[in-house]
């Protein structure tokens, strides 16, 4: 495939809907201490699926030169949310790390798009601050 029509897909994919890309979003802004909410099914069992809120409490990257974070801690409203991975992955936490926050990690969902198969690498929130229920 010619390089410009590779980056002109690729651009294009950014604006595709969530309803076509297993609802991870093309750009997920992040920022400590903004509302967020779980945007698919992680371990329903634990409580983390789609539309738990949570708060974002810190970006942590594995090098400090590294572009893309390694994991995002989230701190959920009701504790037992999250508790058995934080339970599972309590080797991760440090002095700088609360334990009541969970951390979670990039999923990939493949999707078709323009006869394209694509595969999405993204952390499953999305912003939850000017949520409206109706």
């Amino acid at each position: 495939m010619q390089e410009s029509v590779k980056k002109n897909l690729i651009e294009s994919v950014k604006y595709v809907s969530t309803d076509k890309t297993a609802i991870l979003l093309s750009i997920l802004r992040a920022a400590e201490s903004l509302k967020y909410e779980i945007s698919v099914n992680i371990l329903v069992e634990d409580g983390l699926c789609n539309g738990t809120p949570c708060v974002l409490k810190k970006i942590q990257f594995m090098k400090k030169d590294d572009k893309l974070p390694a994991y995002l801690w989230v701190e959920f409203e009701t504790k037992a949310v999250g508790q058995e991975r934080r339970r599972r992955y309590k080797q991760f936490f440090s002095n700088d790390i609360s334990v009541n926050w969970t951390p979670i990690w990039a999923v990939k969902r493949t999707f078709s798009y323009r006869g394209k198969t694509m595969i999405r690498n993204q952390f499953p929130l999305k912003p939850a601050c000017a949520k409206t229920i109706h």
